[in-house]
């Protein structure tokens, strides 16, 4: 037991351990793809942003909003997913968010404007 005032290095905790069976399992592969295609979706919008603005002809401030769409939507589906896994069950809510993405994805690529 640690004493209320000792500061613990939690980097130094974590460097130290090993993976386990559980985190190595095949099918928690799965989930880190998911995060992953999450994740690029969020950083390639950094990337083509100029260009969006520019063959648009965008204003920046439009643009902005555009872009804060994004972690507007991580929060609101953590704030949702979150309680939905705990009635629903993570798989079903994991399958689910994976399909409303999806879809979503194939959507944005049929916009023509903002």
């Amino acid at each position: 037991m640690t004493h209320p005032h000792q500061i613990v290095d939690f980097k130094a905790c974590i460097d130290e351990r090993h993976l386990s069976a559980i985190q190595i399992h095949p099918d928690r592969h799965s989930v880190f793809f998911i995060v992953a295609a999450d994740g690029i979706d969020v950083v390639m919008m950094g990337f083509i942003a100029p260009s969006v603005v520019h063959d648009w002809h965008l204003a920046k401030l439009t643009f902005g909003i555009v872009m804060s769409a994004a972690p507007l939507g991580l929060v609101l589906g953590a704030l949702i997913a979150g309680p939905s896994s705990d009635r629903l069950g993570r798989k079903t809510v994991l399958v689910a968010s994976v399909l409303i993405f999806g879809i979503g994805s194939l959507v944005m690529a049929l916009a023509q404007d903002v």
